[in-house]
């Protein structure tokens, strides 16, 4: 595979009009699982033209992401597979929102560590609708054949961030490796890193964390690498279409 293309869903309901979330009720059964905003729907469009002939699309199982997945559908017109592996950890633990360091393909920090006490109080962004017996049953346009390389009990509560971005390495390895053209659909964590991974510098955007961290700065991102180019590189803003 030359190209891969990693695109961040689009701009959040609770970020948008939160009142309108938390009145909801998916909010009731997992106030993680916020879906698109009008805005973010109609941000993902954007793209049409932007991204290239693809074979597959890969997808969190997120609620945000399935939507911003099945928008890239409408125009790329290709399957959209569930990959428990794209998606972020319930909760992302760090010592103050700055980016680790990448050395040989690696990301790298000292002193990072779990917060116990918020580990006690937290609650995984997996819940029975997300696994595959319910998922298919809410979701069946999407490729019920595909087993996801990562379990769903094997995604993580918790992470600090260099163990989020180095899963996010691992992932992107995999599906480069692979003889397929894809698309990756996930959260700020693959965009961010995934653009640290491919130029080896800190990306120009920070990772978003939490319903009010990011705001829409950077939702629906595409980062879009060419892996025959060293510089070929691409990051596209929807709000700059």
């Amino acid at each position: 595979m030359s190209i891969i293309c990693l695109v961040r869903h689009g701009d959040r309901l609770d970020t948008n009009n939160y009142e309108e979330w938390q009145n909801s009720p998916r909010y009731k059964e997992n106030s993680h699982d916020t879906p698109l905003s009008e805005l973010g729907f109609t941000e993902i469009l954007k793209h049409k033209g932007h991204i290239p002939e693809v074979d597959f699309i890969y997808t969190s199982p997120m609620t945000r992401c399935v939507q911003t997945a099945l928008q890239l559908q409408s125009f790329l017109d290709v399957p959209i597979r569930l990959e428990y592996g794209i998606t972020e950890p319930g909760r992302v633990v760090d010592d103050g929102h700055s980016l680790p360091e990448i050395i040989d393909g690696q990301f790298v920090k000292l002193q990072s560590r779990y917060d116990d006490n918020h580990g006690k109080r937290l609650i995984s962004n997996i819940d029975h609708k997300l696994y595959p017996e319910s998922f298919f049953e809410l979701w069946p346009q999407l490729d019920s054949t595909y087993q996801s390389y990562v379990r769903p009990q094997d995604h993580p509560f918790m992470e600090d961030l260099v163990s989020y971005g180095n899963r996010m390495v691992k992932m992107i390895n995999y599906f480069s490796s692979l003889n397929q053209r894809v698309v990756l659909v996930g959260h700020s964590g693959l965009v961010t890193f995934g653009a640290q991974y491919f130029t080896g510098n800190p990306t120009h955007f920070k990772l978003s964390q939490g319903a009010n961290a990011g705001g829409r700065k950077h939702t629906g991102l595409l980062v879009k690498h060419n892996f025959n180019d060293p510089n070929g590189t691409e990051i596209i803003n929807p709000d700059d279409l």
